[in-house]
């Protein structure tokens, strides 16, 4: 993966998460941040490599390479794991 790659993630996770932040009385886990983050990083990529390129058809895949950066990072670097979900029902 490369530099350009994981900071696009990192600024997409950090963005989500200071808008979660703001909600009162919410707890959100990195699992829900990815969900929640996926269709905004890949309208994002979308949008601007159109742009950029002038054609839909590099600009879907672009958009969906970026965004399965993120969810291989969701399911195989960082997986939800029972325990994270079994303290949280205890608090």
């Amino acid at each position: 993966m490369s530099d350009t790659d994981q900071h696009v993630r990192e600024s997409a996770l950090e963005t989500i998460q200071r808008v979660i932040e703001r909600l009162p009385g919410k707890r959100v886990s990195r699992a829900d941040l990815i969900l929640c983050g996926v269709p905004f990083l890949f309208v994002g990529t979308y949008a601007a490599a159109s742009w950029a390129m002038e054609t839909w058809v590099l600009a879907a895949a672009l958009a969906a390479v970026v965004s399965y950066v993120l969810i291989v990072d969701g399911l195989f670097w960082h997986p939800p794991t029972t325990s994270h979900r079994t303290s949280r029902e205890h608090e």
